[in-house]
């Protein structure tokens, strides 16, 4: 297997992508994803996450047991909801493109929804 592009690296997230439009995070919030050899944590803007992932073959990531705290957030306003959008992408993302120092973008390829982030 190739090295690995994403380990040690990390990103916030810019836009949620849906088909060819996106929409920014909520003004206030920052989403977060770190990656190292094997793992994957951050901020789903509320509460912290931490999940495994593999990279399969060239362009091809699967997301897994993601766990994440339990806090709840009122400010503000759709935070919650938000991040459950963020939690439900990056588990259903199986491919990823990076480009030189980014953006890096994770997207399902069945259903069009994605994430794209900036390096940190």
């Amino acid at each position: 297997m190739s090295k690995n592009p994403l380990a040690k690296s990390s990103w916030r997230l810019i836009e949620f992508l849906t088909g060819d439009a996106s929409t920014p995070p909520i003004d206030g919030t920052e989403l977060t994803a770190i990656f190292t050899e094997d793992a994957l944590s951050g901020s789903g803007g509320c509460n912290q996450f931490n999940a495994k992932y593999l990279i399969k073959e060239p362009n091809q990531i699967s997301i897994f047991d993601l766990a994440s705290t339990k806090k709840f957030c009122e400010q503000p306003p759709g935070i919650m909801k938000q991040e459950e959008e963020y939690f439900q992408r990056l588990k259903g993302a199986n491919q990823f493109f990076l480009g030189g120092s980014g953006p890096l973008d994770l997207v399902s390829e069945q259903t069009e929804l994605g994430l794209r982030f900036e390096r940190l």
